[in-house]
């Protein structure tokens, strides 16, 4: 266990003193993979249909406060739509103010999380999302998350009717504006996940702030547990029971990224509680105090193998230095 912990420990030094490189390289690679996934899937605009335009475009958006940068992916987004229909866009837009205002007004530090959503989406595991969120953030910062989901789903509908929205007949300008809210409005399975999502968050966000030991942990566990439920007794409601053993599947690796999460920045040492009394004019304050586990890493020892001859050598110097009334640090 101490070699996990001293692994921990480089990492988070690694970190700490390369953030000015680390952070735009973490951006970088978010906003890549998202780029790449619209390029790929919703590549129906032909002038866009470069594979250096997304590149660029990410090392631009990496070198930019995230805000900016998820609000240029959006951007890209609605135009690769655009080769559907001025509709499809419109819509789209209209997502991406919803998803302004709530980050603006709820969560202006978690765009990032409107990014990460959907592509853990695309990767089958979105649902170490509101629990992670639980466990760092107050429930308001899960509307980043939840507007994530909504474009998903929105982005996913849209793929699955591609076809369809593909004709370029004016007489099909209604159906495409149906279709599009329809994504939206009468998605029973995005509305289901987003509910769970935001009960998820709710839960393990209270269970952490528990003064209980293990509380961190105990709230992963109980957040997985209930995430999965809530999710696999909706769909038995709506009647929609497709994809079950992807669900359990993403559930269980999810839960065990937050595992990891857990360990890598709020592991605690309950060995090691400290109970602190202090006052003021008005109060008596009795205080409990977890520290975090931290293990300092090994630092490397050099021998030297030849320690008789150097001796030696120092010996020479010094009665050198001394026949000569000179400081011995000035024979080197």
């Amino acid at each position: 266990m101490d070699t996990l912990y001293e692994i921990k420990t480089r990492i988070i030094t690694f970190i700490e003193k390369n953030e000015v490189y680390v952070k735009p390289a973490a951006k970088f690679i978010l906003l890549l993979m998202a780029y790449l996934m619209v390029h790929l899937n919703l590549g129906y605009y032909a002038k866009l249909n470069n594979i250096f335009i997304p590149l660029i475009l990410s090392v631009g958006s990496a070198i930019v406060p995230m805000g900016i940068g998820a609000v240029i992916l959006g951007l890209y987004t609605a135009a690769n739509l655009y080769g559907l229909g001025i509709e499809i866009a419109g819509i789209f837009l209209l997502l991406m103010l919803l998803a302004y205002l709530l980050y603006f007004r709820f969560a202006r530090e978690k765009a990032y999380l409107t990014v990460l959503t959907p592509v853990l989406s695309m990767l089958g595991i979105p649902y170490a999302m509101p629990i992670a969120t639980g466990l760092t953030s107050a429930p308001a910062a899960s509307m980043s998350v939840i507007v994530g989901m909504i474009m998903f789903y929105f982005l996913k509908g849209i793929k699955a009717n591609e076809e369809l929205l593909l004709a370029s007949e004016d007489a099909l300008k209604t159906t495409k504006l149906h279709i599009a809210l329809e994504q939206i409005l009468t998605n029973k399975e995005m509305w289901l996940i987003v509910a769970a999502f935001f009960f998820t968050n709710v839960i393990v966000y209270f269970i952490r702030r528990l003064a209980i030991k293990e509380a961190w942990k105990i709230a992963i566990g109980v957040g997985g547990v209930v995430q999965l439920l809530l999710i696999l007794i909706g769909k038995l409601i709506i009647g929609n029971p497709y994809g079950i053993l992807g669900l359990i599947l993403g559930s269980i690796v999810s839960v065990l990224i937050c595992f990891v999460f857990q360990f890598m920045v709020f592991d605690l040492d309950y060995q090691r509680i400290e109970r602190v009394q202090f006052e003021d004019d008005n109060y008596y304050y009795y205080v409990r105090a977890v520290p975090k586990v931290l293990v300092v890493a090994k630092e490397k020892q050099v021998k030297t193998f030849n320690e008789t001859k150097v001796k030696k050598e120092e010996e020479v110097e010094r009665e050198i230095a001394r026949e000569l009334d000179i400081d011995p640090e000035n024979l080197k």
